[in-house]
């Protein structure tokens, strides 16, 4: 994992080069928006599993 995460560090260093060049002053807001964006993915696929325990459930129940 060493080595992923040196990968991800310096290419955050680079993306914020290149946001900061196209965005200028609003480049934090659109951190803002790829954040939230990223919770609600998050949010998403951490109700993933529990719906399809619950699936899963009432099939056995059905079928047993």
């Amino acid at each position: 994992m060493y080595g992923v995460d040196l990968i991800l560090g310096a290419g955050i260093y680079v993306i914020i080069g290149d946001v900061a060049a196209i965005a200028g002053n609003a480049m934090w807001v659109s951190f803002i928006i790829s954040a939230v964006i990223a919770l609600f993915t998050a949010l998403s696929y951490a109700a993933l599993p529990q719906q399809l325990q619950l699936q899963l459930q009432k099939w056995l129940h059905n079928h047993h």
